[in-house]
């Protein structure tokens, strides 16, 4: 009974701090991480973006993923099968 307490605290914490100026600021950073793999023509920023998105030790990706409620290999699993990484 407690680990369900736990857990639905920490889910509490996190609607609590995504509601914050700065829980929206790090939504926005993977969200214009995505945008830029996705929409954006210019090959570098696509690139840039992606190794973002790969790099580890990555704590930033870390926390907007948490936040955002994602994972990072569905987000690459994703972006790999609607065909974003050709020519990478």
């Amino acid at each position: 009974m407690n680990i369900l307490v736990s857990l639905e605290a920490k889910k509490s914490l996190r609607n609590e701090l995504a509601a914050t100026p700065e829980g929206r600021l790090y939504m926005a950073i993977l969200t214009q991480a995505i945008t830029d793999i996705t929409e954006r023509t210019d090959i570098h920023t696509k690139k840039y973006a992606l190794d973002w998105l790969e790099r580890e030790p990555n704590p930033i990706r870390d926390l907007c993923l948490l936040l955002a409620e994602l994972d990072k290999e569905y987000i690459l699993r994703v972006l790999t099968e609607k065909g974003y990484f050709n020519g990478y």
